[in-house]
């Protein structure tokens, strides 16, 4: 599916309470021992907690799921607690001929189906709805040939507010322009220094995954395509995106996901304004951007009034909603011209029965 974000791959904790063990060397502890040959004592250098489950599959795909601790806040005891929970690695490559759909609201029970097939674990698709989510790359296609993927690459280095951060390569099996530094650029990222990259989905498939694409695709499904991927990468950066309160990978699915991506792009092109004082609530901005917008599509003042005067809300709740938008109308925030200029238009259309949406009349010429 070409310009349509999802996810490509991630890192999914369940609660292990949540999970029924099919594979007990999951829970397997042993340890390392050193023997004294000449006495016969025995030594513990290291303790480890289970083994965890990898495995490589001939259609070029591959799993690895292990537990491990892991510690959760509780914001009303401020007490920090510790839990397992069982981890794995998810891949839009564990949908097999679906790949090109990515992980998506959609896909999301066909790749829980595939996970318990393994019989590794179980646990019931709400559970891994879910799932704590980190480490997830989130991608779109496009199509995009040789040449005018070199003129993109170039572009982009002339666009960015600090060309340093991008690195390139264009080579006989590998093309693509990435950030933030040349070598190990996932693990240098950062909130403000993401990880990006566009590369040639082509020559990945053909010098790279060559076993799964071989399996799966024929070679016209991926020539001349390009893929955007981009990191989010932890907690910090959950928050500078607004996600952290977000906690599920089923409530990330139902999130903008071309959003999210827009605005880690961004990190590299919009130069931080200055922040400028004013009495305006956050929200209050918003929301006159917004009302301006529709006045110059040519929302007439009693669709906006409707969005203010409305009964789905509770009284106590409508009736703040009145207040806001009379406060807003009587400041000088909102285009009121334009506004009352679009209620006469609404007015006129509407007395001569046409709709005020109908943009164009067509005025047949007599034969």
């Amino acid at each position: 599916m070409k310009y349509h974000f999802k996810v490509d791959s991630c890192r999914l904790s369940i609660p292990l309470n949540k999970c029924t063990i099919l594979n007990q060397e999951l829970l397997d502890h042993f340890t390392d021992l050193r023997i004294n040959e000449s006495t016969g004592e025995q030594t513990a250098l290291k303790k480890f907690k289970g083994v965890p489950y990898t495995q490589k599959f001939d259609d070029g795909t591959s799993v690895k799921i292990w537990i491990e601790p892991q510690t959760t806040y509780d914001k009303q005891t401020k007490q920090v607690n510790s839990e397992n929970y069982i981890t794995l690695l998810v891949n839009s490559k564990h949908l097999k001929g679906e790949y090109f759909k990515g992980i998506t609201k959609d896909t999301l029970p066909q790749l829980h189906a595939y996970m318990m097939s393994l019989n590794v674990f179980k646990c019931a698709f709400k559970d891994f709805s879910n799932a704590r989510y980190a480490d997830v790359d989130i991608c779109f296609d496009f199509q995009c040939d040789e040449y005018n993927f070199k003129i993109l690459k170039e572009n982009i280095i002339k666009s960015a507010l600090n060309p340093i951060y991008f690195h390139t390569t264009n080579q006989s099996d590998n093309s693509g322009i990435w950030t933030p530094t040349k070598r190990d650029p996932r693990k240098q990222a950062t909130p403000t220094k993401p990880f990006i990259k566009f590369y040639s989905k082509e020559k990945d498939f053909l010098f790279n995954s060559t076993t799964f694409a071989n399996t799966y695709f024929k070679e016209t499904e991926f020539k001349d395509l390009v893929r955007f991927e981009c990191t989010i990468k932890n907690f910090p950066h959950k928050k500078r995106l607004g996600l952290d309160k977000i906690s599920t990978f089923k409530g990330l699915l139902n999130s903008d996901l071309q959003f999210l991506g827009k605005r880690i792009f961004s990190e590299y092109f919009i130069k931080p304004k200055f922040v400028i004082k004013t009495n305006l609530k956050p929200m209050d901005k918003v929301v006159i951007d917004m009302m301006n917008e529709l006045i110059e599509m040519g929302a007439p003042k009693t669709k906006i009034q409707d969005f203010f005067n409305r009964y789905d809300v509770s009284p106590k709740a409508r009736q703040r909603l009145l207040e806001k938008y009379n406060e807003l109308y009587e400041s000088d925030v909102i285009n009121k011209k334009k506004l009352e200029a679009n209620q006469v238009s609404k007015n006129v259309f509407e007395f001569l029965g046409l709709d005020l949406n109908q943009t164009k009349i067509d005025f047949r010429e007599e034969s």
